[in-house]
């Protein structure tokens, strides 16, 4: 059993492409199927401008693009490359468009290893191999390999049924261009995309005819390129009124026709750089008509009802000429001319003309490919801390996602996209996943290939392991689990469970341990603010209740962990995860030790730590008011539960933690009594600094700080104001009677201010609050202030 996802690799190599690649590529984003892109770069900076348009970073990036670079050179170095990508990622289609070498040497990759191919734009022809060169040779040959071609119009279809082609492999679903271009206009209008000035000017500035130029095609260089060039310039000198705009082709043998042709003295041409695709459409909406060899720029004009003439002696897009809204013309200086001056009598629509679709093409072929494409399906249990950014990160990654949760309030918010926990990048991914057809979620369990156990273990009131969420998960499992399933155990739990829970699942469903079954442990390792990034890059470990569930479960994960992924047996992963956060609490409490010594003795606690470290082997933590949050605070008891003789340390360090804040509150009314006689004040104003459990997270679970707080409020000599940045006005008012966000906000500045949590607001203050007034400060704030 292998739970590797087999993607979808969109093969791009120059700007047309990846013009009519991105709809697809939303469209099957959206469709939650596991798409990559693969840029060969066959242009750079061209197909680089699209991908910054629309916000897109390639998966892999062949970057091919060499000086003089020929055909030989192109074939040559996709095919090894798409080799080499292809043995690894072992894609189950790959997606290639139009008629570049890019596109047909990555058909080829294909064909060779056996990997099914789509053809979007397939079926155009002229019937004529050296026309356009090599492009016509390219398509007839993509599509004999394609399992899906994806025609852009009928005439297309007929060319692929000419041709041979199965007609159960053919599909009529219009041009992407429609669906980019309709894209494009309408994050235009919206101000997403910026025109510049220049641009506008050029086309607001002209109360006479506009002419959107363009050439750049390899078999209209040299003579005909010089033929083009000399009848544009001589219709220019006669037509005064009639300005041209020529985006000038980088290829140097652009640049250099138009030199020997020296159109750039002429005053109503306009020679400008090549434009990003959005400026150059604006400017094509703004066209009385078009003069052009591109066969992409003929759809767009055609679709802005715009008529053109076609630099062309034969076109692969015939129906623009066939509905008379083009004329072929070649390179006759004549018929150039001829035909420029018809096409500018006429009146541009403006409007689709339909004639190379309705503007969804992208979510047709989406459509079509869903039915095809195999999806791993995984219910995570629990959207917590952990689950959440879990599901989220597997529905990117390309799983069909079902989230399970017992929480109605939680599971309304989270299908409406709002971020139920506060988690850097959390309300942006979710948003995006939550319009996904394969992120799901619900309060009913569904049947999956893995499941990911993500409750919460919290400890009861005599320190023993609460293992109730998670045994209520797993009897919920016995009723939708199916042979060849996986069940991960994320959640923290003593050393032991994980088997208890295989066994329990065979003795329930009768499913063979390592050959129906397959369970093991996996720990996270995750702090808040960076639990996306730890994720993905940290180190995970798997352990299982048998080797081959360890390899499964290890497959899993190796489709969006780049840390290692180490494997071993669940008791030894589950002690681990044990071992790690005590080994902090340990260190913690050493640390809160040494607090509570250099205070005994009158001398600076961080004085003597900063001092200590400076030992090559030696690195004390910083001291605090206690240890909280939902593990270091609570694994240490799972290990002192279940080996109560060999944890006498493990006993200690509690102790001292959980002693931590009944201490701060010690030194707090030691010093509220000092601070009554010397202002002779029976209420004293204190101020605390934080709340949570740590800094920079909105998590109260266990707090030391909130703990000190509520014990303040009780406090008939204190009037309390709680200062916490992290946690809305509206959740700590339950708590507290007086509370702020910022420092900022205190109506009066305090008799004394209590630091309890390090927040980077607080330590980058250096306002009044913190001078000319008494502190107790418990996590080093006035240390980062250089105080």
């Amino acid at each position: 059993m292998n739970f590797k996802i087999n993607p979808i690799i969109i093969i791009i190599g120059t700007r047309p492409e990846g013009i009519k690649l991105v709809p697809v590529y939303f469209a099957l984003k959206k469709m939650g199927l596991p798409v990559k892109i693969c840029a060969t770069f066959q242009h750079t900076n061209l197909l680089q401008e699209v991908f910054d348009l629309f916000d897109i970073r390639p998966d892999f990036s062949f970057n091919i693009m060499q000086v003089n670079q020929d055909l030989f050179h192109i074939t040559q170095a996709v095919l090894e490359k798409c080799k080499q990508l292809f043995l690894v990622q072992e894609p189950q289609l790959i997606i290639v468009q139009g008629d570049t070498t890019s596109a047909m040497t990555a058909a080829l990759a294909a064909f060779y290893l056996k990997i099914p191919v789509a053809h979007i734009e397939a079926g155009l022809r002229t019937g004529n191999l050296y026309a356009p060169f090599p492009e016509e040779l390219n398509r007839q040959f993509i599509s004999l390999v394609a399992k899906y071609n994806f025609a852009p119009t009928s005439n297309a279809v007929q060319n692929l049924k000419q041709a041979g082609i199965d007609e159960k492999k053919i599909y009529l679903v219009g041009n992407t261009v429609v669906d980019t271009l309709a894209l494009v206009v309408k994050l235009t209008q919206k101000n997403t995309f910026k025109i510049s000035p220049e641009v506008v000017k050029l086309c607001n500035n002209f109360n006479d005819k506009l002419v959107v130029f363009t050439m750049h095609r390899r078999e209209s260089f040299g003579d005909n390129m010089l033929r083009v060039f000399n009848a544009i310039k001589e219709f220019a000198d006669q037509n005064p009124a009639v300005r041209f705009v020529y985006p000038v082709h980088p290829n140097p043998q652009v640049q250099l026709a138009i030199e020997q042709a020296n159109i750039q003295t002429c005053a109503n041409i306009f020679l400008i750089k090549a434009l990003p695709y959005h400026e150059l459409i604006y400017i094509l909406s703004r066209a009385s008509c078009v003069v052009t060899d591109s066969g992409g720029i003929q759809e767009e004009a055609a679709s802005l009802g715009k008529p053109v003439v076609l630099l062309r002696n034969e076109t692969d897009r015939p129906e623009t000429v066939i509905a008379g809204l083009a004329w072929l013309v070649g390179y006759n200086k004549a018929k150039i001319q001829q035909y420029l001056k018809h096409a500018l009598g006429l009146v541009a629509t403006n409007q689709n003309t339909g004639i190379y679709g309705d503007g969804q093409s992208a979510n047709k072929i989406a459509q079509i490919l869903k039915q095809e494409i195999v999806m791993i399906k995984v219910s995570v249990i629990g959207l917590g801390y952990i689950g959440l950014p879990t599901a989220i990160l597997l529905a990117e990654s390309g799983f069909n996602v079902h989230g399970y949760d017992i929480d109605e309030h939680k599971i309304n918010k989270i299908r409406q996209g709002i971020a139920v926990i506060e988690e850097q990048e959390l309300g942006v991914r979710l948003a995006s996943v939550a319009a996904q057809a394969n992120f799901l979620v619900s309060m009913q369990l569904c049947a999956a290939n893995v499941f990911v156990i993500a409750v919460p273990t919290p400890i009861n009131h005599d320190k023993t392991a609460d293992l109730g969420c998670v045994w209520s998960a797993v009897k919920q499992l016995v009723l939708v689990l199916q042979p060849g399933a996986c069940v991960i155990i994320e959640s923290t739990v003593p050393v032991g469970t994980t088997r208890k829970i295989a066994q329990y699942l065979y003795e329930s469903t009768g499913l063979v341990l390592g050959q129906e079954l397959f369970v093991a442990f996996s720990p996270e390792r995750v702090i808040p603010g960076k639990i996306f990034y730890e994720l993905v890059h940290n180190e995970r470990l798997v352990g299982g209740v048998d080797q081959k569930s360890s390899n499964v479960a290890a497959s899993f994960y190796a489709n969006f962990v780049q840390g290692q992924i180490t494997q071993t047996d669940a008791d030894t992963a589950e002690m681990v995860k044990l071992v790690e956060n005590s080994s902090r609490d340990v260190q913690i409490a050493f640390a809160n030790q040494v607090a509570s010594m250099a205070q005994a003795a009158g001398i600076n606690p961080l004085a003597v730590i900063n001092f200590a470290n400076k030992h090559p082997r030696v690195n004390i933590l910083t001291p605090g008011c206690g240890v909280g949050g939902h593990c270091i605070a609570v694994d240490p008891w799972f290990l002192i539960e279940s080996f109560p003789l060999q944890t006498k340390l493990l006993q200690a360090a509690r102790n001292v933690n959980d002693s931590k804040p009944l201490e701060v509150l010690a030194q707090i009314a030691s010093q509220v009594a000092r601070l009554q006689k010397s202002l002779n004040k029976q209420v004293i104003e204190l101020a605390v600094l934080g709340v949570t459990y740590k800094p920079d997270v909105d998590d109260l679970r266990n707090s030391p700080a909130f703990f000190i707080a509520q014990e303040l409020q009780k406090w008939s000599n204190v009037q309390l104001v709680v200062v916490e940045p992290y946690v809305e006005i509206a959740i700590l008012s339950r708590h507290f009677k007086l509370v702020v966000n910022t420092q900022d906000q205190l109506l009066l500045k305090p008799d004394l201010v209590v630091a309890l949590v390090a927040h980077t607001q607080f330590k980058s203050k250096k306002d009044d609050l913190f001078n000319d007034v008494n502190m107790l400060d418990f996590c080093a704030i006035k240390e980062f202030m250089g105080a």
